[in-house]
């Protein structure tokens, strides 16, 4: 079986495909953060993909775990960003066995 995430792992995010993931997630921060108490919580981001949303909330001091079950996306998504000094986890796994 063809991994097809690994042929659209290299272009996803130059084409487009991680901009839902980049508009919402500061909008579902700040709801969780002014309505929910939820400052200086952890998450966990389930079909990761190359990491736009875990990124953009570990860049916002969330401790994320951050998990995938393609290689090749989580390559793109540890390439992706300089973890130093955040508290940002990648793993590969299949979600549906967590």
């Amino acid at each position: 079986m063809t991994d097809h995430y690994a042929l659209l792992a290299p272009i996803y995010e130059r084409i487009g495909m991680a901009n839902f993931a980049q508009s919402v997630t500061p909008r579902i921060f700040q709801f969780a953060q002014s309505r929910l108490d939820w400052s200086g919580r952890r998450a966990l981001d389930l079909g990761c993909g190359t990491g736009a949303s875990a990124r953009w909330l570990a860049n916002h001091g969330v401790s994320v775990v951050a998990i995938d079950s393609s290689p090749d996306m989580l390559l793109q998504a540890r390439g992706s960003i300089d973890t130093r000094g955040l508290s940002l986890t990648w793993r590969q796994g299949d979600i549906r066995v967590i």
